[in-house]
C-alpha cells in the first residue's frame, strides 16, 4: 500500500512531520517532494493507476472553501472532481476532520464544501470523539467510516529544548503561545488577568504571531498599564518556545470553543510536562477530570473572562498553598502524553483502517 499525505511536509507544524514519520514505520509515504498542486494531482493518479492500492489522507482541506472569490469557488469544485475521479480509477480517499469548521472561516459554503467531499471520502479521522456526532448529525456520514485516535504528542520534538528550574521563582508565571488570532483569546485573557492579578505575585507572557495589525494593536494596549505583562508578538521557534515553556508554571489557552475540537498547544504542553487552562470542548471534556487541566466553561464574554479569571485565582492559590503542587501536575501531564498519545500506536490504528477500506 502507498501513502499520499497532505501536507507531506510542513515548517511551522510539527504535527504533519510527526504522522508523517510515524506512518512511514508502516507504509510507504510517496509525495514528500510533491511541492505543488499540479504535482500532487498529476503523482496521485499516475501512482493509482500503477499501484491501485494507495490511499490520499488531506488535512485541513476544506480551509480551500474559506475563500469567497470566483477562484476559490472554482478550486474547490476543481477539488471535488478530482477526488471523484480518483474514487472511480481505486484509490481510497481519507480526511482528518480537525475542527468544526475553519477558525477563521465567514462563509457559508465550507459545510456545503464538506456535505460533497464527504460523499467520495472513505474514512475519516478524527482526534475527539463528539466529532462522531458532527459528523453523524450534521453531514450524515457512516459512522462505521470513523476513526478516533487521540492527537499525538509532541515530546521527540520538544524534548531538547525542554530545561526545569533548579528553583523555585517568587512569582507564579502564566505563559500563552502559539499564533494569534481572534479566535485564540487573547484579548479576554489580558481582561481575565488584569483582574486576577492585582495584589498577587504573578507575571504572564504572551508569545506568537499575531494576523491582523488591528489586533496585534489592540493587545498592546491592553497590556501596556500591566506591568506583570510581557509580549512577544513574532514567530517562536522551537528552540525559543521551550525557553518560555520552561519559564512557565501554568500554559493558558484562552480559545474561542465555537470552531474547536482539539488543540495540538494544549497536547504541546503535555508534552513540556506542563499543565494547562483551557475551555471545556471536544476533547478537553473527555479530558478535564485529569488534575493537569484546568478547564472551564462559559456562555458569553462576561462569563468567558470571569471563568478564565477564577481558573487563574485557582492555580494561583494551588501553587501558593502548596509549592510544588503545579510541578507534580505537569509531571503528571508528560507521562499522559508519553502512555496515551503515543503516535506509533496511533499510526498502527490509521493503517488499519486504510487496510479496512481496501476490504481487508
Amino acid at each position: 500500500m502507498k501513502i499520499i499525505f497532505y501536507p507531506p511536509q510542513s515548517s511551522s507544524n510539527d504535527y504533519i512531520n510527526l504522522i508523517v514519520s510515524s506512518l512511514e514505520k508502516e507504509a510507504e509515504v510517496v509525495n514528500k517532494k510533491w511541492h505543488s498542486d499540479i504535482q500532487l494531482v498529476v503523482g496521485s493518479l499516475l501512482t493509482v493507476l500503477r499501484y491501485k492500492r494507495v490511499v490520499l489522507h488531506f488535512n485541513w482541506i476544506e480551509d480551500n472553501a474559506t475563500d469567497e472569490s470566483l477562484n476559490g469557488r472554482l478550486k474547490c469544485y476543481l477539488l471535488l472532481i478530482f477526488m471523484r475521479l480518483f474514487h472511480l480509477i481505486g484509490g481510497k480517499l481519507f480526511w482528518t476532520m480537525h475542527n468544526v469548521k475553519s477558525h477563521n472561516a465567514t462563509s457559508d459554503y465550507q459545510p456545503n464544501f464538506i456535505y460533497k467531499m464527504l460523499r467520495n471520502i472513505d474514512g475519516v479521522v478524527i482526534h475527539s470523539k463528539q466529532t462522531i456526532d458532527i459528523l453523524k448529525n450534521i453531514y450524515h456520514y457512516n459512522e462505521k467510516k470513523i476513526l478516533y485516535v487521540p492527537h499525538g504528542n509532541f515530546c521527540k520534538v520538544m524534548d531538547p529544548y525542554i530545561s526545569m528550574p533548579s528553583e523555585y521563582s517568587d512569582s507564579i508565571h502564566y505563559l500563552y503561545f502559539g499564533s494569534i488570532s481572534e479566535y485564540k483569546g487573547v484579548t479576554k485573557l489580558i481582561e481575565a488577568y488584569r483582574l486576577f492579578s492585582n495584589n498577587r505575585n504573578t507575571k504572564l507572557l504572551i508569545c506568537g504571531k499575531v494576523n491582523k495589525e488591528a489586533l496585534k494593536e489592540k493587545i498592546v494596549s491592553l497590556s501596556v498599564t500591566l506591568d506583570s505583562v510581557s509580549l512577544d508578538l513574532s514567530f517562536i521557534d522551537n528552540k525559543k518556545l521551550g525557553e518560555y515553556i520552561s519559564w512557565s508554571d501554568v500554559i493558558v489557552l484562552p480559545y474561542e470553543k465555537e470552531s474547536m475540537q482539539n488543540s495540538g498547544s494544549a497536547i504541546m504542553a503535555f508534552s513540556c510536562g506542563k499543565p494547562v487552562i483551557i475551555p471545556e470542548f471536544g476533547y478537553i471534556n473527555e479530558i478535564k477530570d485529569f488534575p493537569f487541566v484546568f478547564s472551564y466553561d462559559y456562555c458569553d464574554k462576561r462569563t468567558q473572562i470571569l471563568a478564565l479569571e477564577t481558573s487563574l485565582k485557582t492555580t494561583y492559590d494551588l501553587e501558593v498553598n502548596s509549592r510544588g503542587t503545579l510541578k507534580q501536575y505537569g509531571i503528571a501531564a508528560r507521562k499522559f502524553a508519553e502512555t496515551q498519545l503515543d503516535w506509533k500506536l496511533i499510526a498502527s490504528k490509521i493503517v488499519k483502517k486504510y487496510e479496512e477500506a481496501f476490504g481487508r
